[in-house]
């Protein structure tokens, strides 16, 4: 209000305030920056620059003797400015994934070692191991500092075709985790059918995230 920081440098010191990571950190510092702030108004002038040539040609083209250099000015640099908007839109995606964090699903048919996966790749026991099949039934997650990248874990309930009640709505809980997730760990036991199961989770769950493959 006071006119000493836009609302992206506001924004962006929350960010640094709540930074949890390195990456994060030197994110939130390139908001205060205000370089965003500076190329907006850059922006906005142009845009405005052209809207009045636009105006002026569509209201005194009577009295307009070449209309093609006001449209010539009009236009000027639009193009790059869009080019540009859209640069910063695919970095603002990036940005997103640093702020919030990857979210890496791990799914599988059961006791295939998922849990066990989690915990180790955590270096705690955040979620319950055991022999007996479709013990996981919530989505589990935990977080992890990758070389300065937030990661957040997902461990999932196996997927197969029979269970209980229960176990069929966190199977949906998983697919619906994998689908949105945009890197998937799929977990198999090596001394069972691998390409088998790795074949038939795909075929259950979609999704653009990319997919990767452990045998366990």
């Amino acid at each position: 209000m006071n006119g000493k920081m836009s609302f992206l440098e506001v924004e962006a010191l929350g960010d640094l305030l709540n930074a949890e990571t390195e990456k994060q950190r030197q994110q939130a510092v390139r908001g205060m920056s205000g370089e965003l702030a500076k190329k907006c108004w850059e922006w906005r002038s142009l845009l405005m620059r052209s809207l009045a040539h636009a105006e002026t040609i569509l209201d005194f083209s009577d009295d307009v003797d070449d209309e093609s250099i006001l449209l010539a000015d009009a236009t000027s640099g639009l193009a790059e400015v869009r080019s540009e908007m859209q640069q910063a839109l695919r970095g603002f995606q990036s940005s997103q994934l640093i702020k919030d964090g990857v979210h890496v699903t791990l799914c599988g048919p059961p006791n295939a070692g998922k849990s066990s996966l989690l915990n180790l790749l955590v270096g705690s026991d955040v979620a319950i191991v055991s022999s007996v099949p479709g013990t996981t039934r919530e989505v589990l997650r935990a977080e992890v500092d990758l070389r300065g990248f937030k990661v957040v874990l997902q461990d999932t309930a196996g997927l197969r075709a029979a269970g209980d009640e229960l176990e069929r709505e966190g199977m949906s809980r998983a697919r619906a985790a994998a689908e949105e997730s945009p890197l998937r760990m799929v977990v198999v036991e090596a001394g069972k059918d691998p390409v088998g199961d790795v074949d038939r989770v795909m075929a259950e769950v979609r999704g653009e995230g990319d997919t990767m493959v452990v045998i366990n």
